[in-house]
C-alpha cells in the first residue's frame, strides 16, 4: 500500500513526516492530545539526563529544533535505543497500518500497582518504556482515534502476557511500563468512524501493535 509519509532515522531519533498536517491523538510529552502534526518523533534519552527529567517538554522542543524540524511536532521519548526500533506494516482491503515501536520492560508494571514516584520527583532510571507510533490509512474520525488507542493497548498487553512479563513492583502480570506512550496518526480525510475488534481496520491495528511489541520484547532478551 502506498505510504504517504516519509520516515528517516537519526542516531537518536525516529522521524515520521507528513506532506500535510495529519490528525494525531496521543499523550506525548510534546503536543499531546488531539492536534494536527507535521512531524512525529520518538527520541532516545539517557535515563540519567537531569535536564530531561526536570524539563522534558523543553528538552524535546530543543531536540526537534536540532533535527531541523519545523511546524507542529509530536514528540515521544524513551531510554530504549533507536537501533532496537521495530517497524511492522500490514494492509488488507484498502486499509493500511504501520506501527513503529520501541520496547523496554525493566520498568514493567501491572495496571493498579502502587504508585512508585511522585509527579514532582525525578523520573526513575532507567526510563524504559513501550512507545508506539501507529499510522492508519484511510483517515479515521476522532472517536475512532480513541478506539484505536484502546485496540493498540490491548495488543501490547497481549504481547506482554504471552511473553510472561511480570511487574517490577508486584507479583502481578505486567500490562505495560510506567511510562508507555501511544500516538495514533490518521492519514487522509476522515472516512472510518469505527476501528474496533469487529472491523478489518481494528484487526490490522491490533495485529500491528501486538507483533511490534512481541518482536521488541524478543529483541530485548535476545539482542
Amino acid at each position: 500500500m502506498n505510504r504517504p509519509f516519509i520516515v528517516r532515522y537519526e542516531q537518536d531519533a525516529l522521524i515520521v513526516s507528513f506532506p500535510a498536517p495529519a490528525r494525531v491523538l496521543s499523550w506525548a510529552v510534546l503536543n499531546g492530545g488531539f492536534c494536527h502534526a507535521d512531524h512525529i518523533i520518538n527520541h532516545h534519552v539517557s535515563g540519567d539526563d537531569r535536564w530531561f527529567c526536570a524539563e522534558p517538554e523543553r528538552w524535546l522542543e530543543e531536540s526537534a529544533s536540532r533535527l531541523g524540524l519545523q511546524g507542529t511536532i509530536v514528540a515521544l521519548a524513551s531510554a530504549v535505543e533507536m537501533k532496537k526500533l521495530v517497524e511492522v506494516s500490514l494492509s488488507a482491503g484498502g486499509n493500511g497500518v504501520t506501527c513503529f515501536a520501541t520496547v523496554g520492560c525493566s520498568n514493567a508494571l501491572s495496571v493498579g500497582d502502587p504508585a512508585s514516584v511522585a509527579i514532582e520527583q525525578t523520573a526513575p532510571s532507567p526510563l524504559h518504556t513501550i512507545n508506539m507510533i501507529i499510522v492508519v490509512q484511510p483517515g479515521i474520525s476522532d472517536e475512532a482515534l480513541v478506539e484505536a488507542i484502546q485496540i493498540a493497548t490491548e495488543g501490547r498487553v497481549r504481547a506482554l502476557y504471552e511473553a510472561g512479563t511480570w511487574s517490577s513492583l508486584s507479583d502481578l502480570a505486567a500490562t505495560g511500563t510506567g511510562t508507555d506512550c501511544i500516538a495514533v496518526v490518521s492519514l487522509g480525510a476522515e472516512r472510518e468512524r469505527y476501528c474496533g475488534k469487529h472491523t478489518e481496520l481494528g484487526e490490522l491495528i491490533a495485529r500491528a501493535a501486538y507483533i511490534a511489541v512481541k518482536k521488541g520484547i524478543a529483541a530485548t532478551f535476545h539482542p
